[in-house]
């Protein structure tokens, strides 16, 4: 039987210079909160420090297009800074392409590790994606592993949706 892929195993990538107009939010980014405090300083500190970390990325299927996996708070610093006139919008940014066929629990990973692993997501933001990765067909103990953490942290957190409307 193969090995089922997993987010810590992905490995047909690509390193690739894209323009930050072609980087979309992915519809299903688990992070839907944001501090306002620390967009404006990340903000700052692109202008300042310049782009430090790639996004990592999938095509856009049909369009010339990718969604941001990781990096989406940086997406939107770095547009904030081309409204602001500091920078072009068809810059070139450093982007790191997935190009296996990724499950929709594996890119969750993916961006749920991003995110846990830089700065605390809201609590009901990290549930639901726990839950939704879950919901796609992944098992708490893959979950467990991906962010290791023990089964039964996950289940809790999973059940914390039961909880609240």
């Amino acid at each position: 039987m193969p090995k089922a892929k997993t987010a810590q195993n992905v490995r047909n990538t690509e390193n690739r210079e894209i323009p930050l107009n072609k980087l979309v939010e992915w519809p299903n980014n688990p992070r839907k909160t944001r501090n306002p405090e620390d967009q404006a300083q990340f903000q700052v500190n692109l202008r300042t420090q310049g782009q430090i970390v790639e996004f990592v990325v999938i095509p856009v299927p049909g369009k010339d297009l990718f969604y941001t996996i990781d990096g989406e708070s940086r997406r939107l610093s770095m547009n904030a800074n081309v409204d602001d006139g500091f920078s072009e919008a068809d810059m070139n940014v450093k982007c790191l392409v997935l190009l296996d066929d990724l499950s929709e629990a594996q890119l969750l990973g993916i961006a749920l590790a991003s995110n846990t692993l830089r700065h605390n997501m809201n609590p009901i933001d990290e549930m639901n994606a726990y839950r939704d990765m879950a919901r796609s067909g992944m098992k708490s103990r893959t979950i467990a592993d991906i962010f290791g953490l023990s089964i039964r942290q996950v289940e809790q957190r999973i059940s914390l949706g039961d909880l609240v409307p």
